[in-house]
């Protein structure tokens, strides 16, 4: 879009990831697009991110020039302020009709496709197959097995990035590589979309190990037993990784029996917080727990289920005004009392604890976590494992731990 003076600027989008980082020896912010609507990240100066925060849809290129410039603002100033504007909605991140339209055209191929892509391939894990399957083997291989693996029926595990906790998943999908069960329940944080409680999709899941076949069935029924609205608008799971880490894990350890996913993103419970009562005393939780119980029911399938969620994230990159490395004895101490109440099936004790604290460690796992010991039902938990990244150079730190649960 060519901007002249007269044209109002739209607002920078607030759908867009921010962080600050150094560049180039300058500190600088960093905005990214997780939906992949924008081509790539940019990077702006402290002084740009003053100017971008004049637009607002109404105020012209030249009232901003001259906030920016004086009074006196020259037509070159003017003709400068234009090229930027210009360059940032290009890289589709203003609220412009070309990223609108942009936007629009990514949805309808995304929601058109039966398929969702990899997007940890290449970064978190190797995109080569042949790669992906020797390292998943030997983290497998490192792990000792655990007696009565064949009545574990859930596992909760990270959905940390492999290059700084792959160790932490294995124990856990060694446990179950015995397993007979045909379908998986994964419930899984939501980190970029929060409209809904539920998000599911019908989308079979691609990795560089082959495609992972969704129960479409199942997730027809659970719709079907659900007496609340479902949205079937699934964009949310195309930028999350929280789904796409368990299942290079699943691919390997049953590599040669055919099984299916139930894929369910959980949103946050916060809202929940400040009320006296649990989430399952609240229908759209308590129903949505019955809908997927019944739908399996119904499916005559065995189900395992998973929840994919970390603990604790604090320090500077979360937003904390305090370096991660200070917190970490005191955060562990808080992470093993919710272990604790995970191992002994408390799905109340376990929201109590983050809820009574405000949530102040910013536990992602508390959703799936809890939906995972709500709807399964387990009589008996095992702690396998429990971390911490400390990220010194972000100053910022990731917990997380590694839970089985048995049937009897």
């Amino acid at each position: 879009m060519k901007y002249v003076p007269e044209t109002q600027v739209p607002s920078f989008r607030k759908d867009v990831q921010i962080t600050h980082t150094i560049h180039n020896g300058i500190a600088q912010v960093y905005a990214y697009d997780t939906f992949s609507y924008a081509d790539d990240g940019i990077y702006l100066t402290y002084e740009a991110v003053q100017a971008v925060q004049l637009f607002n849809n109404t105020t012209t290129v030249q009232e901003i020039a001259k906030k920016l410039f004086g009074e006196g603002v020259t037509d070159d100033e003017i003709t400068f302020v234009c090229g930027f504007i210009e360059q940032i909605d290009a890289f589709g991140y203003l609220e412009s009709a070309d990223f609108e339209n942009k936007k629009s055209e990514i949805i309808k191929a995304y929601s058109s496709s039966e398929i969702r892509m990899p997007i940890c391939a290449g970064g978190s894990y190797p995109a080569d197959a042949e790669q992906l399957s020797v390292y998943i083997k030997g983290l497998l291989e490192s792990c000792t097995a655990i007696e009565g693996n064949n009545e574990i029926s859930g596992i909760i595990v990270p959905h940390i990035d492999y290059r700084v906790g792959a160790e932490s998943y294995a124990p856990a999908f060694k446990a179950i590589e015995n397993s007979d069960a045909e379908v998986v329940v994964i419930f899984a944080t939501s980190h970029y979309w929060w409209e809904d409680l539920f998000v599911l999709t019908e989308k079979d899941f691609i990795t560089p190990l082959g495609r992972v076949n969704t129960d479409r069935e199942i997730i027809k029924s659970i719709r079907e037993h659900y007496p609340f609205p479902l949205t079937h608008n699934d964009m949310a799971h195309k930028p999350e990784h929280s789904i796409e880490l368990e299942l290079p894990f699943l691919q390997t350890i049953w590599s040669n029996k055919q099984f299916t996913i139930v894929p369910v993103l959980v949103t946050s419970f916060h809202k929940y917080m400040e009320k006296d009562k649990e989430p399952s005393e609240y229908a759209e939780i308590s129903e949505f727990i019955k809908a997927v119980q019944s739908a399996i029911h119904k499916s005559g399938k065995k189900a395992l289920y998973i929840s994919s969620g970390d603990l604790a994230h604090i320090g500077r990159k979360f937003g904390d005004d305090y370096d991660a490395m200070s917190k970490f004895d005191e955060v562990r101490e808080a992470d093993m009392q919710l272990l604790q109440s995970l191992q002994n099936c408390n799905s109340g004790e376990f929201f109590r604890r983050i809820a009574t604290v405000k949530d102040k460690w910013k536990i992602c796992g508390c959703s799936p976590n809890y939906m995972l010991l709500e709807t399964l039902q387990p009589k008996k938990g095992m702690l396998l494992d429990y971390k911490q990244w400390d990220e010194r150079e972000r100053a910022s730190g990731v917990t997380f731990g590694t839970v089985v649960y048995y049937e009897s």
